[in-house]
């Protein structure tokens, strides 16, 4: 694949991070016009402008995904060593890690609360998985919840969250939304875990395969939202802006453009069979030739900007 990566701007820090499907999440000061290099050992390498990136280097891993705190003060990252990383940008140190918090790839993550308490993650395994620091033990880090999706594909990870609920975009082409009170039982979460394991459709050179609108039972999601196409590589999805009441999400598609998703219009996930009248999507915007990957609405203008990658 080639370099995926996403910039998320913190305006207290005054600084912009990076991911990439390389080993490396950057960091850019943008006050100093400095690049620092920040190492999973308790080691810092301090650059210019002419050397590579403020790094977060991993040996074996690519970071997938990696977000500020509300604070500004940490990052979180996830990626393919299955693990989760805090960094703490003033000791510029690696503080948190949760070894294996997936059983596959960590594609999406991000905070929960202003007090960096709450992680949040979702992963290759099917599941989004909640952690929370101050229940972690020195050698117990077990989710205090878990989502299980759809019965026969993958997850990738909508990023972001408003209020009390949370967005999951995945591979079997929909985007859930989900209550963040209501986890998913033990044995929906097994069932999952089952189901991803026995598939063998890859998203990234397979056409996508006809879909099966049964919904998994027990699925606690609250309401299920299909138009978008996900192909080839992961596609964000987000929330409206606040001004909007956050009434709307919005996403990438492997078609080349941008879908828009009315909430009050979305059909609720334990309908047994597809309603075509349900129809929430409202706005169509094409444009791109390639995969829309990542989009980002301004907060105060009616203006979305876009990325799209050629695969």
């Amino acid at each position: 694949m080639g370099d995926e990566r996403e910039e998320s701007s913190n305006s207290d820090s005054d600084a912009s991070s990076h991911e990439s499907c390389y080993p490396t999440g950057s960091l850019f000061r943008p006050n100093t016009k400095k690049y620092d290099i920040l190492l999973p050992l308790d080691r810092m390498i301090v650059g210019d402008e002419k050397r590579s990136p403020n790094t977060i280097v991993f040996s074996t891993m690519a970071v997938f995904s990696l977000r500020f705190s509300q604070k500004g003060h940490e990052i979180l990252c996830g990626g393919s060593d299955r693990s989760l990383h805090i960094f703490d940008l003033e000791s510029m140190t690696r503080i948190v890690t949760i070894n294996n918090a997936h059983g596959d790839d960590v594609n999406a993550v991000c905070y929960g609360d202003t007090d960096s308490h709450l992680l949040y993650s979702g992963g290759d395994d099917g599941l989004v998985k909640v952690y929370d620091r101050r229940a972690l033990g020195e050698l117990d880090h077990q989710p205090v919840g878990d989502y299980g999706t759809r019965e026969h594909f993958e997850i990738s990870f909508g990023n972001l969250l408003t209020l009390r609920h949370l967005i999951s975009n995945s591979k079997d082409q929909t985007i859930k939304l989900w209550d963040l009170r209501r986890f998913s039982s033990y044995r929906t979460v097994q069932k999952t875990l089952y189901c991803v394991r026995k598939q063998s459709w890859d998203y990234r050179w397979q056409p996508a395969p006809n879909t099966n609108y049964s919904p998994l039972k027990g699925d606690t999601s609250v309401a299920t939202f299909r138009g978008h196409s996900v192909l080839h590589t992961l596609v964000r999805a987000k929330f409206s802006p606040s001004r909007t009441g956050r009434r709307y999400i919005y996403t990438g598609c492997a078609r080349g453009e941008v879908i828009i998703y009315d909430l009050l219009a979305s059909s609720p996930s334990g309908m047994s069979t597809f309603d075509a009248s349900l129809d929430p999507v409202i706005c169509r915007l094409p444009g791109h030739m390639g995969v829309v990957r990542d989009v980002d609405w301004h907060p105060t203008n009616n203006e979305i900007v876009t990325s799209a990658v050629s695969i």
